[in-house]
């Protein structure tokens, strides 16, 4: 979680772009840790690595941490509530407006027309 509160999700998908994460939450130390200084390794010692991270990320909030991740072409962003989805461009899109048989006014929101036992809900840590 951010300073604010609101979460991020990151790709960091290589060594230069693990640098410059590190250097964005000043702490440029981690990138010179050798428990962290190939993909293998971090993927190792994710859990030890995530600590730091989250650690560092609360110091920053969202907008700011995401612009500057951006910024220096690492791959990040915000996971938006649902209020903050309907606030982007295009989010009113997303509305289904129209008329039920009373002639009254309604709206919803476009969902899946199915259910399914695969769709759980969790979301675990990546590697």
């Amino acid at each position: 979680r951010t300073a604010d509160g609101k979460e991020i999700v990151l790709g960091v998908g290589n060594d230069a772009q693990f640098r410059h994460l590190c250097r964005v939450l000043e702490r440029p130390e981690l990138s010179g840790d050798p428990d962290y200084a190939s993909n293998p390794l971090r993927v190792q010692n994710r859990l030890q690595l995530h600590a730091e991270l989250a650690e560092a990320i609360g110091t920053f909030p969202r907008d700011e941490l995401i612009r500057a991740l951006n910024e220096q072409k690492v791959p990040a962003g915000g996971i938006l509530s649902m209020p903050e989805v309907f606030q982007q461009p295009g989010g009113d899109a997303l509305l289904m407006q129209g008329r039920n048989g009373a002639g009254t006014g309604i709206t919803g929101l476009r969902t899946l027309a199915f259910q399914s036992s695969a769709l759980t809900g969790r979301i675990d840590l990546s590697p």
